[in-house]
């Protein structure tokens, strides 16, 4: 460790998602540090503060929007207009056309619901419940779905082992405290079969390294974790996941965000549906 508490290359620290020790700082902000994993390939944020931790997500609904620099406003234009002739349909029906992929019909949780949004488009094709943490978001999507949206942590939801066929995790698994264990969870959570589908800021993507510390995902300390493909897919086969196959459409190189999946295996051994 360093002298100011935050872990760095051959210090002995590990990485907080695998547990290995080639770590070297890739961007630093305020007190606020993002180490890499030479082994998972993943980042993940420390304090530089002695003995910091990092706190427990407050209302995130109601953060402040971040201000954007005149060049990282047109980069994102470019990156949007090229995206809206790639992907045509909205943005919550692109999301679903994501999940048909893998699978039709059956039930399906969105852990990290927001104000319900997915839900309204899936609810067309699933049977849908949600998760959610904000009290203000929660109200959102409360007052359209009631009791079938569960307040907190999924992992104190009490839900029934092998209850839904589908899970998403959009936005969400950069925000958590423990993704392992939220992913062992999804595991527990899914049918034999079943698909997980994960959306998340691509640490590998061309925009990272263009934008550097403009970066949307370097949202600090908001975001904890940074994933990139290889390293998502060894995070799920760590949770007993089975990674699946994915393409260049699903982490488009001027896009702030890429989509994973996996799958929980059936009894006899084959993780695809």
């Amino acid at each position: 460790m360093t002298s100011s508490g935050a872990p760095s290359a051959g210090s002995g620290a590990e990485c907080l998602l695998c547990g290995g020790c080639r770590l070297h700082p890739v961007f630093r902000k305020e007190r606020w540090t993002v180490f890499q994993c030479a082994t998972c390939t993943n980042g993940f944020l420390v304090s530089s503060s002695a003995g910091e931790a990092l706190a427990p997500p407050g209302d995130w609904f109601q953060r402040i929007p971040e201000q954007r620099g005149v060049f990282r406003r047109r980069w994102h234009a470019i990156g949007k207009a090229l995206r809206g002739l790639l992907y045509w349909r909205g943005f919550e029906a692109r999301k679903l056309r994501r999940v048909l992929r893998w699978k039709q019909g059956g039930r399906l949780l969105d852990i990290g619901c927001a104000k319900g949004e997915f839900l309204s488009v899936a609810q067309s094709q699933f049977e849908v419940q949600g998760v959610e943490v904000s009290p203000t978001a929660l109200q959102r999507s409360r007052a359209m779905f009631g009791a079938r949206v569960f307040s907190g942590d999924v992992r104190e939801a009490g839900f029934p082992d092998e209850g839904f066929d589908v899970i998403t995790l959009f936005s969400t698994v950069e925000h958590l405290s423990d993704p392992l264990a939220v992913l062992r969870e999804c595991r527990r959570l899914l049918r034999d079969g079943g698909v997980l589908v994960v959306k998340t800021p691509n640490f590998s993507s061309l925009n990272r390294r263009i934008l550097r510390g403009g970066w949307s995902g370097y949202k600090l300390p908001e975001h904890r974790f940074f994933f990139n493909p290889r390293g998502l897919r060894l995070l799920f086969a760590r949770a007993g996941l089975e990674p699946l196959p994915s393409t260049w459409f699903d982490r488009f190189p001027l896009s702030d965000s890429m989509y994973a999946y996996a799958a929980r295996k059936g009894r006899d051994g084959e993780g695809r549906p």
